[in-house]
């Protein structure tokens, strides 16, 4: 037998599996971690969430201001006090209030005129009345222009859908997937920093 063979150290090959199987772990933990980079996703989705359900509201309330502000010939009116407005270009001579019996409404002169525009045209509140019976009221002018101030004719139901439970709903939800997206990308992280042991 050859001495310098019996001289040589035995090969440690449990040694040279531990240094495989260790390249393996750092391989896989690298493939498991997500990069950081997905966490830009959450303000995408806080921005595109918030800022679609402020759009919405405003929206819808703007449509509420100005249907608010819609000067008409008639209008269904609650009791209480109206205004009764002239085109300050094109008042006219006389002006009648009827009411939902066809009965004239007596109207008093505005002390304190004030000015609304509206769609290009310079409203000044000319009389006051008092509505007595609720329902639908109408101005006749003669030689001119007059209207009512018309109350909001939307509907409740859908200012609101639109304008209060949608826009809550969307910023819930942008806000809800953020937390999740955070935590799903935070947590693969996390996992991938363990090592992975394969047995051979």
């Amino acid at each position: 037998m050859d001495p310098t063979i019996a001289d040589r150290e035995p090969v440690n090959t449990d040694q040279g599996r531990v240094s495989a199987d260790h390249g393996r772990v750092g391989t896989n933990r690298a493939r498991a971690r997500p990069s950081l980079l997905w966490l830009l996703l959450v303000p995408v989705l806080l921005v595109t969430g918030i800022g679609t359900a402020v759009a919405l509201a405003a929206v819808t309330f703007a449509k509420v201001v100005d249907e608010a502000l819609d000067f008409g010939p008639a209008g269904n009116l609650p009791a209480g006090k109206v205004t009764v407005w002239v085109a300050e270009d094109d008042q006219p001579e006389r002006v009648r209030l009827v009411g939902p019996d066809n009965a004239d409404v007596p109207l008093t002169p505005d002390g304190t005129p004030r000015t609304v525009t509206a769609d290009g045209v310079r409203w000044l509140s000319a009389y006051i009345a008092t509505i007595d019976k609720p329902g639908e009221h109408r101005v006749v002018a003669t030689g001119g222009r007059a209207a009512l101030r018309v109350p909001n004719q939307l509907d409740t139901a859908t200012v609101r859908r639109n304008g209060i439970e949608l826009p809550i709903a969307l910023a819930t939800a942008s806000v809800t997937l953020s937390i999740v997206a955070s935590a799903a990308v935070l947590g693969l992280r996390a996992i991938g920093r363990r090592p992975i042991r394969r047995t051979s």
